[in-house]
């Protein structure tokens, strides 16, 4: 079923997607079921992990699905459902729409504030517009009035609401300088800010960026392979909180795709059966 309310496209980079490795390596066959894996994907947030119903929506018999999921496989990894697979540049695309819609609608707020604030009460003046002068007893009577019955409203709502709570700052640009590669921060520092709301949430997420610094340093992962920040911060720095994670196979076999590539250079053992 659709997620209402979400955009109904993501984007598609047509120069991205002709120069990447792992599409440039598959066949027709499975570029085509890559696609339209990534459309139901967009369209339901994720995809099943079981793989008769993965050949039902690719309109093929199980035993080409097999051999097709050798090379789709690897463009998706376990999602936070067990029973459901991601891609990861889709989930980043789909947060980043997410927050970009966000922040129009609080701007889009913030502005209609303004409007109403700098027009004042649109109920305060018919009468003096229509015959009763400004300076009259009339007017001055009543404008106090209505001025101390607008006070009295205020103290009394005022009075009435708990104090805001202040939301501690913290240091996010210094989890980005520590970061092993400079890419994606302002999408990546938003993503932090919504995230982290303590002292130990911090403290966890600074220690997850000196792990996975030091994994990529220990690995000599080529940059380019190295996660964008934003994706890091998009939850995925939970998972270098107490070290790097076990490589191992995800769900049907598959290995997620940060792991995979580590494979084919030879600095990750092949897991057994991959």
């Amino acid at each position: 079923m659709a997620r209402e309310g979400k955009p109904p496209a993501f984007q598609f980079y047509a120069a991205d997607w002709l120069a990447d490795e792992d599409v440039a390596a598959m066949s027709l066959e499975e570029e085509g079921a890559y696609i339209r894996l990534l459309a139901y994907h967009w369209r339901e947030g994720s995809i099943p992990a079981d793989p008769d119903r993965l050949a039902r929506l690719l309109r093929v018999r199980r035993t080409d699905f097999d051999r097709i999921w050798q090379a789709v496989g690897l463009m998706f990894a376990p999602g936070a459902d067990p029973d459901r697979l991601v891609n990861a540049r889709l989930v980043e695309q789909r947060a980043d729409m997410d927050a970009f819609k966000e922040t129009q609608r609080v701007a889009g707020a913030k502005g209609a504030r303004a409007r109403w604030q700098s027009h004042g009460d649109p109920m305060a003046t018919p009468c003096a517009r229509h015959g009763d002068p400004i300076d009259s007893p009339m007017a001055k009577n009543g404008s106090a009035s209505a001025s101390a019955s607008a006070s009295a409203k205020e103290q009394e709502h005022s009075s009435a609401q708990p104090p805001k709570r202040v939301r501690p700052s913290f240091d996010l640009a210094a989890l980005y300088a520590a970061y092993p590669r400079q890419e994606g921060k302002a999408p990546g520092l938003k993503r932090l800010a919504a995230r982290i709301k303590s002292q130990e949430d911090y403290d966890r997420c600074a220690r997850a960026v000196a792990n996975y610094a030091a994994k990529v340093a220990r690995d000599g992962t080529e940059p380019r392979f190295v996660l964008l920040f934003s994706t890091f911060a998009n939850g995925r720095w939970e998972d270098y909180v107490d070290g790097a994670p076990a490589a191992a196979p995800g769900a049907n076999g598959t290995v997620p795709r940060e792991e995979k590539r580590d494979y084919r250079r030879g600095m990750l053992p092949l897991p057994e059966g991959f």
